[in-house]
């Protein structure tokens, strides 16, 4: 068998895989950190990965022209779903994922992120606005105008599962806690086309609002979470979702045998 290998998407340095690098490593994992914005996605070939990781990050600016490797970063992630890979994205990596299923899966050829582009027409990722906050009892409202100090969805968060998905075989459980650290979310008034183009919302909080968790149908493993999973795994304890993760890269693997 060929060396394994995981590549990683990172967006700011101090982001990182966290815990899941020491297990990557002890399951004999090579890792690469691919620098966006700063390297040329020419040096490498993301499809050949046995595991892409795209991480979050703190892009907070309302112009995309600043991020021209956004596209290039979608075309890539693009691949991986034409090839099969096992994928996983993380908060903004997530919505990055939304971005290239919509234009690539859905038929929205200017769909993008208001975090990205204010000006685009079909806004698939967006600043949340109103919602139930289930710790503090109350509802949330912001806007565009809002000041941004303490305005994040911070810290841990319930989210129920839906059965027969990805997420719910790697938590063998209908309701998880993960932790929080973002400002944007996924548009619900897209759900009912994604679901008609084969993604799934397989994780929502406990009120329906937010979506926490989607995957492809009819993918080997094709995962992206709102939440961070790194932030509650453990050298002894791995997180469910990078469990699974590193399983479906193995039996991917033995495939090629």
């Amino acid at each position: 068998m060929t060396a394994k290998k995981c590549l990683v998407y990172r967006h700011v340095p101090f982001e990182d895989l966290g815990i899941l690098d020491p297990i990557l490593r002890a399951a004999d994992y090579d890792i690469e950190y691919f620098e966006v914005g700063l390297a040329d996605f020419d040096i490498i070939a993301p499809v050949e990965a046995d595991l892409l990781v795209v991480l979050g990050g703190p892009i907070a600016a309302y112009d995309g022209s600043n991020y021209p490797f956004l596209d290039e970063e979608i075309r890539n992630i693009r691949g991986r779903v034409a090839y099969g890979r096992p994928t996983v994205g993380i908060c903004l990596g997530m919505q990055i994922a939304v971005i290239e299923f919509a234009r690539n899966g859905a038929g929205l050829a200017d769909a993008n992120s208001l975090e990205f582009d204010k000006q685009t027409h079909d806004p698939v990722i967006y600043l949340m606005k109103e919602w139930y906050d289930e710790k503090t009892d109350t509802v949330q409202i912001r806007d565009e105008t809002s000041e941004k100090g303490g305005t994040m969805r911070l810290g841990a968060y319930s989210c129920n599962i839906s059965e027969d998905t990805l997420a719910h075989k790697a938590y063998n459980a209908l309701e998880i806690s993960e932790r929080h650290r973002h400002r944007y979310e996924f548009n619900n008034e897209y759900k009912a086309d994604f679901i008609a183009n084969g993604m799934e919302v397989s994780g929502v909080s406990p009120s329906g609002e937010l979506v926490e968790i989607m995957e492809l149908k009819g993918h080997p493993w094709f995962l992206g979470c709102q939440f961070h999973p790194e932030f509650k795994s453990r050298p002894m304890n791995p997180q469910p979702l990078f469990k699974d993760f590193i399983a479906a890269s193995l039996r991917s693997k033995m495939a090629e045998k």
